[in-house]
């Protein structure tokens, strides 16, 4: 359906759990969980998706980000929430 979506991770908990520290990249190690959800997978470039650590900050911005709603949503893609 296009919704946009917000994947939390529960075993990590700050933005430097989530990304490579030299290039700001995702860590292949989160990338290599989406293969665990073949339908996932297949639709993370159709739809804008934010990955998130477990985090209540976190959380709470992700909640409140405009790109991440329904009739604001941005273009299509992986996005992390940064600091």
């Amino acid at each position: 359906m296009g919704l946009p979506i917000i994947v939390v991770y529960p075993d990590y908990t700050i933005y430097d759990d989530l990304v490579e520290s030299d290039s700001r990249m995702i860590k292949e190690e989160i990338v290599d969980l989406w293969e665990k959800l073949p339908k996932f997978k297949s639709s993370i470039d159709k739809i804008p998706s934010l990955h998130i650590p477990l985090n209540k900050e976190y959380i709470r911005k992700a909640l409140s980000d405009p790109g991440f709603m329904v009739k604001t949503k941005t273009e299509s893609g992986t996005y992390i929430l940064r600091n």
